[in-house]
């Protein structure tokens, strides 16, 4: 993926961040590792010159493929990896967790308020008071269960 972003391509793979323990001692360091091992998602927009790369003998980039299924190139929409985002998000360090202010517009992909966009009213400690447009309530959400709109299709 590294190699697509320095070839000027907008390239994404979920990542997270894991402790693991050195050979041989009790010390342990933490690594980013990706959820997703040799999948990147990139804009479909500029397909057929992925395409090429990937079939050039005479390419920069370490041998890759395009998925194709059914002789049809996958196009996958923006929001179906909304879980891909969330997961991510929840592999990373607390310090290292967005944290929403006042009237941010957020998107909550989980389950039972799936693809509602709302208002950030209040935070907290962990949580994020989100006003959704017809609740009478502001809804107490995790904060890391959120996604900014920005983000989100």
């Amino acid at each position: 993926m590294t190699a697509l972003i320095e070839a000027g391509y907008r390239a994404w793979t979920p990542r997270e961040t894991r402790v693991i323990r050195l050979p041989r001692s009790k010390l342990k360091r933490e690594i980013i590792a990706s959820l997703t091992p040799t999948i990147a998602f990139s804009d479909y927009d500029r397909l057929p010159e992925l395409v090429a790369m990937s079939r050039s003998p005479l390419s920069r980039v370490p041998d890759f493929h395009v998925f194709r299924h059914l002789d049809v190139y996958a196009r996958i929409p923006d929001r179906a990896l909304d879980a891909l985002r969330l997961a991510e998000q929840r592999g990373r360090p607390r310090s290292l967790a967005h944290v929403y202010q006042r009237d941010d517009r957020v998107k909550y992909p989980g389950a039972g308020f799936e693809g509602l966009i709302g208002r950030v009213e209040g935070v907290k400690g962990r949580y994020t008071l989100v006003a959704f447009p017809g609740f009478a309530e502001q809804i107490r959400v995790p904060a890391h269960s959120l996604l900014p709109v920005a983000e989100a299709a």
